[in-house]
């Protein structure tokens, strides 16, 4: 496999950063509840791109990494109710879309405040070609919505920190 250090050796305990940033603003989107409406999130603006990493689906909704190694992945994301729920919990959780493995995610358990703003992150390995996504699926006794104003951002970014 080339070089993903464009050209440059990192010293040892040295981290070469690429990174890719992808936000949301101005997107709102209803959360219905239920096991069987799980909403996938999507990150409209791309602030940053990698050559390590592309994005597809509307809106940017599943990530592909385009080489092997260590990845520092995570994300940030609000889910908001009318009221606050009495029952249920709210799961958003990261997964490979091949595996069907949830690497990391976050659970609100009822009551739940009126806005959750999640964020999480892990550092693990992937694959070439491990395509990842954002889901959130509301077992609450209401529907919810995600999303964001134009004075709020909600992102998910990828750091590569190692050759595999």
């Amino acid at each position: 496999m080339g070089s993903v250090f464009a050209g440059t050796s990192p010293r040892a305990g040295q981290f070469n950063i690429l990174m890719a940033r992808y936000y949301s603003q101005d997107t709102t989107s209803t959360i219905l509840t239920g096991v069987n409406n799980p909403f996938t999130c999507s990150w409209n603006i791309a602030q940053q791109t990698s050559p390590l990493i592309t994005a597809s689906g509307t809106n940017n909704t599943t990530f592909t990494f385009n080489a092997s190694g260590i990845y520092h992945v995570g994300f940030t994301r609000r889910s908001s109710f009318a009221t606050i729920p009495t029952t249920g919990d709210i799961y958003t959780r990261m997964s490979i879309l091949s595996e069907g493995i949830e690497f990391c995610g976050h659970t609100d358990s009822s009551p739940i405040s009126l806005a959750s703003i999640p964020s999480v992150g892990t550092v693990r390995g992937f694959s070439n070609g491990d395509q990842v996504h954002v889901k959130i699926i509301n077992l609450t006794n209401q529907n919810a919505t995600s999303g964001c104003d134009t004075n709020e951002t909600y992102a998910i970014f990828f750091t590569f920190l190692q050759g595999l």
